[in-house]
């Protein structure tokens, strides 16, 4: 079933929106609370992917002979179980997707191994399924390939504690969405344990694993696609009720990013209010490296606008649910605007009468952030039509129901 996206004549202003709880936030506080032993009730984030590590971790004391787990499509859950695993005793056999078994796990093993991990790979070296058998971790520093995914550093902090003398990472090559480790490092300093982070220095004291302090609050990354509707269109105001304005999460400089976009945003009562007050830049710039899910509705708002854009930082958008730099360019290109994969840039194009290719089926290729991105331009006089609507279960289920909510139109069709 696909879903047919488009505007009605007034949308909804104010808006007020619920975004889901943060699952990078969620992730990360359900594998410190398995690691305590805690029985500490969370508020958890509504995505498949929280719900996916949980149903995992839950299946580990039951699992008979050699335990297989599945972690799907989520990138996250892969890595932070891996890391877990490798201290688990008995056999494991790490698996997911088509699209996970492409995934590069190699800079998480080498870490591991080197800390006496016994991981193997089952098909492709560096790349999952892995046989993990689980067992006691010896020494304390290790090296760590950064340049691919912060994941593999928050896995190693999360499961540092428990080490006899817990550990020392240092972070090589160029460090990607560094926020995240941060992240892990702050909400670990909320459990009361010992972690600093200097320079490419990553020092986790050993310690007990406690779990005291669960917090939850709203998705800055999911925010995003509501800062792109607000882009899109002029006059329109979001309110936000469950944003923290002292967020921990990285994905909270979107309120400087859509700034050139002219959004607006202010904090009125503990709510983030935003609204379009001028038409913007004629030309984006930006730097992607630290907040690559960010990218997605900046690239689709630039479209919309008719703006030119260099975006940058993008290499490790090719290595997630879907290579979204070519996700992005093909869907745009095929709506008529000018979109080029560039090694290191994705380069937007402003286009003079842009052929009218409306109720253009939209490839998500899988991918949520590509799906939500790209509903975006049906609040904007055209038609759309995205092919998979359901992948937005991975992270925003309720995504599609709050755009309705807004009074954008949406009509599930069989095919065109």
């Amino acid at each position: 079933m696909m879903l047919q996206i488009s505007a009605q004549p007034l949308l909804k202003s104010p808006l007020s929106v619920v975004l889901p709880f943060s699952k990078s936030i969620a992730n990360r506080m359900i594998i410190m609370r398995y690691l305590s032993g805690s029985a500490l009730p969370l508020k958890l984030s509504e995505s498949n992917d929280t719900h996916i590590l949980e149903q995992l971790l839950q299946s580990i004391p039951v699992q008979q002979g050699m335990g297989i787990y599945n972690a799907e499509d989520a990138g996250t859950v892969f890595r932070f179980m891996a890391a877990v695993l490798a201290i688990t005793p008995g056999k494991h056999v790490l698996t997911g997707t088509t699209r996970m078994l492409n995934r590069p796990i190699k800079p998480l093993v080498d870490a591991l191994c080197s800390l006496n991990a016994n991981i193997n790979y089952l098909k492709k070296q560096g790349y999952p399924p892995l046989l993990i058998q689980g067992r006691k971790l010896t020494g304390y520093q290790v090296k760590l390939d950064a340049s691919l995914s912060s994941q593999f550093g928050s896995a190693l902090m999360m499961i540092a504690p428990g080490l006899e003398n817990g550990l020392v990472i240092e972070l090589l090559g160029k460090v990607v969405s560094m926020p995240y480790l941060k992240l892990t490092a702050t909400l670990m300093h909320m459990q009361g344990q010992d972690v600093e982070i200097k320079d490419n220095i990553i020092s986790v004291a050993p310690g007990s694993l406690s779990f005291n302090h669960p917090i939850s609050e709203g998705d800055w990354s999911s925010a995003s696609f509501w800062f792109g509707l607000a882009a899109l269109v002029p006059g329109k105001e979001i309110i936000f009720e469950n944003l923290n304005q002292d967020s921990p999460q990285g994905d909270r400089c979107l309120l400087k990013l859509f700034e050139p976009l002219g959004v607006i945003s202010t904090w009125q009562s503990k709510h983030l209010h935003i609204i379009k007050k001028h038409s913007g830049v004629s030309h984006f710039e930006a730097d992607f490296t630290d907040c690559p899910d960010l990218l997605p509705a900046i690239a689709v708002s630039c479209a919309g606008m008719g703006i030119s854009a260099s975006l940058k930082g993008i290499s490790t958008l090719r290595l997630k649910e879907s290579d979204r730099v070519a996700a992005i360019c093909d869907n745009l290109n095929r709506l008529g605007f000018k979109a080029i994969n560039n090694e290191h840039e994705l380069k937007l194009l402003p286009v003079q009468n842009k052929t009218d290719r409306s109720k253009l089926i939209i490839n998500a290729f899988g991918d949520h952030r590509i799906a939500m991105a790209f509903a975006l331009l049906g609040a904007q006089n055209r038609t759309i039509i995205i092919d998979t609507p359901g992948v937005v279960e991975k992270s925003y289920p309720q995504f599609w129901q709050h755009l309705e909510q807004a009074g954008v139109f949406l009509k599930e069709i069989q095919s065109l």
